[in-house]
């Protein structure tokens, strides 16, 4: 019986051989692909949203960004977010960076593009507040878009109200009440009036005299006298604090428990 040479038997098979593992390798990428994609895209996302966050909060907590740094953010977790039906954090985010894009379309005089800004801001602090009732930030831009808009309406108070019964202590929103609520003063109704009464009483007695002191210094004639009678209320240490602020800022302030300056402690 004649034989094969045996290199000529091996490639037989593997011959047969080739086109079972050239499907197999197809097989193997094709599920690498959609590995990666599985899970590249739940990272993109994750990245966006961590940056979202980060900037977000920055903005709230006072630092500044460049315009192009706030809209590549943005557009990037808009993306992502696309078809999300709920991230109430997601778009309160959203809805902050829109607003601290207005700075710009304010300093270039482009009424347009601030109308877009607060139009985009309220569409995400709408989204915000749908998906999370109890988002006190979400209402306090709700709040300054209609004050931006309008001015002091009855929504505008409402929506201050909205803001302050979900999170009467949430930084942000605090400021943004306070700032307002103190700008309009005395034009608030009794409502309004007592709502800032609270708020100014915490900052206070919370140990932020300084900030109080600081709107004393920024305030009219009117609204120093709020802020005074307020103060007025306050204990000695307190009063003594914020009449110092006062003076080395260059104003003054008359305190019950405050000797008026140039008078020694025990004249």
């Amino acid at each position: 019986m004649h034989k094969e040479p045996p290199h000529t038997s091996l490639k037989r098979k593997e011959g047969r051989r080739s086109p079972i593992i050239a499907r197999l390798l197809a097989s193997l990428v094709a599920v690498a692909a959609g590995i990666w994609l599985t899970t590249t895209e739940p990272i993109s996302t994750a990245i966006a949203l961590i940056d979202l966050e980060q900037v977000a909060t920055s903005l709230m907590d006072g630092e500044t960004f460049d315009a192009s740094t706030l809209e590549n953010v943005g557009q990037q977790a808009s993306r992502q977010l696309e078809g999300a039906t709920c991230n109430p954090r997601a778009f309160q985010d959203l809805a902050i960076i829109e607003l601290g894009r207005l700075r710009f379309a304010f300093d270039a005089n482009n009424a347009d593009e601030a109308d877009r800004l607060l139009s985009s801001a309220e569409m995400f602090a709408r989204k915000g507040v749908t998906c999370n009732p109890n988002s006190s930030v979400s209402w306090a831009v709700l709040a300054v878009v209609e004050f931006l808009r309008n001015d002091n309406t009855t929504r505008f108070n409402a929506l201050m109200n909205m803001s302050f019964q979900t999170g009467p202590l949430a930084s942000w929103a605090f400021q943004q009440r306070v700032d307002l609520l103190l700008s309009l003063y005395p034009n608030i109704d009794q409502p309004a009036r007592m709502q800032l009464l609270r708020q100014l009483n915490w900052l206070i007695d919370a140990g932020f005299p300084s900030t109080v002191a600081n709107y004393y210094i920024a305030g009219n004639d009117e609204q120093r006298a709020f802020l005074r009678d307020i103060i007025a209320t306050k204990p000695d240490r307190d009063q003594k604090s914020i009449a110092e602020h006062i003076r080395n800022e260059g104003g003054d302030i008359n305190l019950p428990r405050v000797p008026p300056r140039g008078r020694r402690p025990w004249d």
